[in-house]
């Protein structure tokens, strides 16, 4: 096994390029893009509150345009947006907030993980059925599913 510390920046490991972007989290805490020899994409942002207004507007747009046009999106959904009022600055995200950010960022598919410990299965059914709604009511095409251990993903 070959260990790397990585920081911001742009690398190629096995002729995979990999991309790595400084998230919004109190602790430090990278994002990778990751583009195989055949121009695919997979997003993946973990421990990441999305930054939705203010001075933190330039965040964001960075965070698009490291996104955009991916294939697979992978990101941080921890909260409900009544859930995430409470536990601003947490560094995890709203529902509603990586929803706006896939579609905004032209996302292929998004899918939902780092839920919160306290949902349970039915909880994390419904953040996909919400978000899947929120999809197709904005003519945005995202296809979105939650996360769950031992899935695999192909495209």
């Amino acid at each position: 096994m070959d260990y790397r510390d990585l920081q911001e920046g742009d690398y190629e490991v096995d002729q995979v390029q990999v991309s790595a972007l400084a998230l919004n989290h109190p602790g430090p805490a990278l994002g990778y893009r990751l583009t195989s020899p055949a121009g695919k994409t997979v997003a993946y942002i973990t421990d990441n509150e999305v930054c939705t207004s203010g001075d933190r507007l330039a965040c964001r747009k960075r965070l698009v345009s490291f996104l955009q046009g991916a294939d697979v999106l992978i990101h941080d959904a921890r909260y409900f947006d009544d859930e995430y009022r409470a536990r601003v600055g947490s560094g995890h995200s709203s529902l509603s907030a990586v929803l706006k950010l896939a579609g905004e960022a032209r996302v292929k598919r998004l899918y939902l993980f780092r839920h919160d410990p306290s949902h349970d299965d039915k909880a994390i059914e419904r953040k996909e059925m919400l978000a899947r709604y929120y999809f197709d009511q904005s003519g945005r095409d995202v296809e979105c599913w939650s996360a769950r251990e031992g899935a695999c993903i192909t495209f």
